[in-house]
């Protein structure tokens, strides 16, 4: 329980770090989504070669999936016209 409790925690530190990234201006939205997939699926890799220290890379894991997955949520909304996010979203509340 402990060492899922650091692997939770690391992650949700996750959250401002890549609100951060994405407002840069040379990074944006799309390169985060794309640099942080990359990380994922070499992270998944090294993963399957090495599980010695699987709570290190769970870490890793959970902190680079959690900027990719609110990255991708964030920019798959921007990709709908503003009228459609505006009845999806009155509708599905």
């Amino acid at each position: 329980i402990k060492s899922q409790m650091v692997v939770h925690a690391v992650g949700l530190l996750a959250n401002p770090l890549g609100g951060f990234l994405c407002e840069l201006d040379f990074l944006g939205r799309k390169h985060t989504a794309s640099v942080t997939a990359i990380l994922s699926l070499i992270l998944n890799f090294v993963l399957v070669v090495n599980m010695n220290n699987i709570v290190i890379y769970l870490t890793i894991h959970n902190f680079i999936n959690t900027i990719n997955f609110n990255t991708m949520i964030t920019y798959t909304a921007e990709a709908y016209p503003t009228r459609l996010r505006d009845f999806s979203s009155g509708y599905m509340n």
